[in-house]
């Protein structure tokens, strides 16, 4: 099959709170798996239909502020555990704020690269 993202998806640590447009009362903490320039993949212990549209604010190490935007539910796939479902979701963004994303990405890159120097010695 082919790889249908048009960039690097980077695993990252962090949190975000994603609000569904259509219930403005319902507010789900879900976990970063990965974060890319047009998207992220968060795991939540609650659905989001595809299509959806959620505001969102994702808090991770890397950057001081929170990042505030809003993305469209592109994929929901529900994992089945013994505890119970998890929901892993796929969003892409809709509204957000690009330099913000481009320095995280880069400071991400920096990273790697900083460890696997570490790694050559």
């Amino acid at each position: 099959m082919q790889e249908q993202r048009n960039y690097i998806r980077y695993d990252v640590e962090g949190s975000v709170s994603l609000k569904p447009q259509d219930n403005s009362s319902r507010m789900i903490k879900a976990y970063l798996l990965n974060l890319s320039y047009d998207g992220l993949s968060v795991s939540a212990n609650e659905k989001i239909e595809e299509g959806s549209i959620v505001d969102f604010e994702l808090i991770i190490k890397l950057w001081a502020e929170p990042i505030i935007g809003k993305g469209k539910v592109k994929s929901a796939q529900e994992i089945k555990r013994y505890e119970g479902s998890i929901f892993r979701l796929g969003i892409e963004f809709d509204n957000i704020d690009k330099d913000s994303i481009k320095i995280v990405l880069n400071q991400v890159v920096s990273s790697i690269c900083e460890e696997k120097r570490k790694e050559r010695k």
